[in-house]
């Protein structure tokens, strides 16, 4: 038995125009490349399904063994085309995948964490973004596959990240009371904290569409 789950659904549209002086006005039905993953209720393997619409077929990969990733491991909530999973023990262990050009990568501790506990992972396209937590201080830790910087921010915990440019937006709920809340903005290249924002309490921030939205 499969569950399908809506990790990503890549829709690349590929048509000819059609000529305007055709007296035949044909439609053209555009030919779609669809890339869809389904993980395994029971096994909880992870199968990428490639669909080539207009009878092109239909190949299929286990992404599990190509990427050896354990049943446990976490999908990211982004909705870029960098796939990226984590699993956490003393630290973090990472495994991606490209679905445009389908280059896969691995990184086993890619962030020096000390005693700290490795709890949540964020991605965007270039970035892995890791939480960790010692006493009441959360710790942000930004990776770019080879380079990893770090920032503190102090008694708050990680909900969500937006990323643009070299800086990273972190929206952080406040750890005693858990409605408090903060924007962070955080340089990706050196970890300084640039700026930060107090919201209301009763504002709330999502990332969606590639926009940060209060």
């Amino acid at each position: 038995m499969k569950k399908i789950l809506p990790l990503l659904l890549l829709l690349v549209f590929s048509c000819n125009k059609e000529d305007d002086n055709d007296p035949d006005n044909k439609t053209v039905v555009p030919t779609l490349n669809i890339t869809v993953f389904s993980t395994d209720f029971f096994t909880q393997e992870i199968t990428e399904m490639d669909v080539t619409t207009n009878g092109g077929g239909v190949n299929t990969s286990n992404l599990t063994q190509a990427l050896g990733l354990p049943p446990g491991a976490v999908r990211t909530t982004s909705g870029n085309t960098t796939l990226t999973w984590y699993e956490r023990n003393t630290n973090f262990e990472v495994w991606q995948k490209d679905i445009l050009s389908g280059q896969t990568f691995t990184y086993s501790a890619p962030c020096d964490i000390g005693q700290e506990v490795p709890w949540r992972a964020h991605n965007s396209v270039d970035h892995v973004f890791f939480e960790t937590f010692a006493e009441n201080a959360s710790n942000l830790y930004v990776f770019d596959g080879q380079n990893c910087v770090s920032s503190l921010l102090d008694g708050y915990r990680i909900r969500n990240t937006y990323a643009y440019g070299n800086v990273v937006l972190v929206y952080a709920l406040d750890r005693a009371t858990g409605d408090m809340s903060k924007i962070f903005k955080v340089n990706t290249n050196t970890g300084q904290l640039i700026d930060e924002l107090a919201l209301a309490n009763t504002a709330k921030v999502t990332v969606r569409d590639n926009e940060l939205h209060v």
